[in-house]
């Protein structure tokens, strides 16, 4: 009995024991793989009166033939983690941390600078956390401004702090403003800078963004000292400047659902303007007067929260689809644009139900919706009823069955029936015969008053017999 207890007691204690192993080692396995992966940098930077004393460091590197990109106007480089000098354009790092030092002339006297290509950056390697402290000597006045959320400012005796932090792989452009800066966080979400006072109700337009923690949210800098200017992350205008709305709504879009597809970039141009209502450039008017003409303001608003709430990104295919659903229909319209950029195109949508002829075949083109009208492929259809078409022009078409004749003409008021001119409808307000894409399109009256042919419109199809 003993012996049996005395073994159950070992199998347990040997169960025991590969389970701890085994957590230990997912642990520290994991541990090692989550740090390897996950590079952060901390960038320390020291104020005097004629430069800035930086030290660069980068946390968790692994990789072989690491390209390092130094900035141009540094000069007393010091690289590596053993005070080396030597300072490669490659580097081979196991798994260590790697230190740069390293100097920028800078003047304080100045009233305001922006410092873009002040960095180390290792080329193909992606930062999780970016961490940047500035210390300033309290004999030099001024603000420093990055595009990383402000965590911290505070001015002691001698010395004054400013520390910034952001988990994003982004471009840090340095922003020096001799006057004195205000700070407020709008929302507890946006960081705005200005001098002197500001308008609270210029920025009453962020409210609508602010609803999403997930998001990432544009710094401002309000200022006179500065000419308007923005880069990922970061707006900076005057106080005045009535494009404030435009120019953060567009870098909010970009920063939260660009894929970083260059020539996807216009669609987040277009997307701000329509939201903003901004007088759009002549470049998006075209765009903008379909989407107005054909959007109505409840289902923009839709489209809007659609947008807002992307988890990812925001392609012209994905902006299609979120139309298209608005409209219970289908559209290609922001795909189109994207391919003849520069080439105005209408907006339709296509039936997404089939078209059912003599009550057997089912036609291989959809019905579409122009100018909130419904349109028929005219072609396709005729020729299923036994007629035989011709193109005479662009805007005359001949058919005939064998036994009548008609012709019809685009933007004219009549057709001709077996010799004898017919108008149109007189009621009609809109155009009778249209070209989209290149194909034909007529209304239902068409079909219905002229050829008489019969349509019926079913919950899943139309008939036409």
């Amino acid at each position: 009995m003993r012996k049996s207890l005395w073994w159950i007691f070992l199998l347990c204690s040997l169960i025991f024991s590969v389970v701890i192993y085994w957590q230990w080692t997912e642990f520290t396995v994991g541990s090692t793989y989550r740090e390897i992966n996950n590079i952060e940098q901390q960038i320390e930077i020291k104020q005097r009166a004629d430069r800035l004393l930086i030290s660069h460091t980068f946390y968790n590197v692994d990789g072989e033939d690491i390209t390092v990109r130094y900035p141009k106007s540094a000069t007393n480089f010091q690289c590596g983690n053993k005070q080396s000098r030597k300072c490669p354009q490659t580097l081979n790092i196991d798994h260590d941390n790697v230190n740069f030092r390293y100097e920028i002339q800078f003047d304080a006297h100045q009233n305001t600078s922006i410092l873009q290509d002040w960095y180390v950056i290792l080329e193909k390697m992606k930062t999780s956390l970016t961490t940047i402290h500035i210390a300033v000597d309290k004999e030099v006045s001024g603000t420093w401004i990055t595009a990383a959320p402000l965590v911290y400012n505070e001015e002691l005796d001698h010395v004054r702090y400013f520390s910034f932090v952001s988990e994003d792989e982004e471009h840090f452009p340095l922003i020096w403003h001799k006057k004195p800066l205000s700070y407020m966080n709008y929302d507890k979400k946006v960081s705005v800078y200005h001098d002197g006072e500001i308008d609270k109700d210029q920025l009453s337009f962020l409210k609508k963004f602010t609803n999403d923690s997930d998001k990432k949210y544009p710094i401002i800098l309000l200022t006179d000292q500065m000419s308007p200017q923005w880069f990922p992350s970061l707006v900076i205008t005057t106080k005045h400047e009535k494009k404030l709305e435009q120019a953060w709504t567009e870098q909010f879009l970009l920063t939260n659902f660009w894929n970083g597809d260059e020539e996807e970039r216009w669609l987040f141009a277009l997307l701000a303007t329509y939201i903003t209502n901004i007088k759009p450039t002549s470049e998006l008017q075209p765009y903008i007067k379909e989407l107005q003409e054909n959007v109505s303001d409840i289902e923009k608003q839709q489209l809007i929260n659609n947008i807002l709430r992307t988890k990812g990104f925001i392609t012209a295919e994905k902006m299609d689809d979120y139309l298209g659903k608005i409209k219970k229909m289908k559209t290609t319209f922001f795909k189109r644009c994207l391919s003849n950029l520069g080439k105005p195109e209408v907006m339709y949508f296509t039936l997404d139900k089939p078209i059912v002829l003599h009550g057997e075949t089912v036609l291989n083109e959809p019905a579409i919706v122009w100018n909130h009208h419904l349109y028929f492929p005219f072609e396709p259809v005729v020729k299923q009823f036994g007629f035989n078409f011709t193109h005479i022009s662009n805007h005359e078409y001949y058919l005939t069955n064998g036994v009548d004749m008609y012709r019809l003409y685009r933007n004219r008021d009549f057709f001709i029936f077996n010799e004898e001119k017919y108008g149109f409808f007189l009621d009609q307000s809109i155009d009778p015969i249209i070209v989209v894409d290149e194909k034909i399109y007529v209304t239902e009256k068409v079909f219905t008053d002229i050829f008489h042919f019969g349509v019926i419109h079913l919950s899943d199809q139309v008939y036409i017999y």
